[in-house]
């Protein structure tokens, strides 16, 4: 599932974690994030044979989702902690 982190500009796929203790931490520690300054193209078009570029069309559908559906986790340095509510669209900005 993906997750948008509005101050880094990333989007961070993240699949949980299995151990309870670090479930919440792994995101930090996830393999695939997307920087949204740099891996982001106009159109699929422009993704060509890309295996990392996404669309806007693509990233604007995502980050719907992640406000619609998705949980709020503020990232500090290592630290992750699960905010109460979801996601809002002015979150987003």
């Amino acid at each position: 599932m993906p997750r948008h982190v509005r101050e880094q500009r990333r989007l961070i796929f993240w699949r949980g974690g299995s151990d309870p203790d670090y479930r919440i931490d792994s995101i930090v520690d996830s393999n695939r994030q997307l920087d949204l300054n740099k891996d982001v193209v106009p159109t699929d078009a422009d993704i060509g044979s890309s295996t990392y570029l996404i669309s806007r069309t693509w990233l604007d559908r995502k980050l719907r989702d992640c406000a619609a559906k998705g949980t709020r986790y503020v990232v500090s340095g290592r630290r992750v902690t699960v905010g109460v509510s979801p996601l809002s669209r002015a979150t987003l900005g």
